[in-house]
């Protein structure tokens, strides 16, 4: 009994690790995409469509490389706990210089002939940026 529960324990760890861009708020906005429509109003036109079995699976793809200027960076190190129980924290900040930054996310979407979403995946870790922007904030 105890080894289904530490292997049960495992598999909800390895689960939630897998989980990945899926807990973000791209994740949680995914189910709420039933139509084409909707989602080239969020995502804009696929980057690709191919015609499979049981409709048309569309893509975004996002694979490319950012500059990311030189910045300051605040990093925050949990180092134990005081004598009442609450979390202390180790900061410092560090100078990161300018970089370039490879981002990455796929997202598919399967579609019948009426444009209704019929299943849809994501992979990558950059998936937020596939949203499309206002121009103005």
């Amino acid at each position: 009994m105890n080894l289904k529960l530490k292997l049960g324990a495992v598999f909800l760890f390895l689960l939630l690790i897998s989980a990945g861009c899926a807990s973000g708020p791209l994740g949680r906005l995914m189910p709420h995409i039933e139509s084409m429509s909707l989602a080239e109003s969020y995502f804009g036109p696929p980057s690709s469509s191919v015609p499979v079995q049981g409709g048309v699976e569309h893509e975004w793809l996002l694979d490319d490389e950012a500059s990311v200027p030189g910045q300051e960076v605040t990093e925050r190190f949990l180092v134990g706990n005081d004598a009442q129980g609450f979390p202390v924290y180790y900061e410092r900040t560090r100078w990161v210089p300018a970089h370039r930054e490879r981002r990455f996310c796929r997202l598919r979407m399967l579609a019948d002939a009426q444009g209704n979403i019929l299943s849809r995946s994501m992979e990558g870790n950059d998936c937020a940026e596939l949203l499309k922007r206002p121009s103005t904030y």
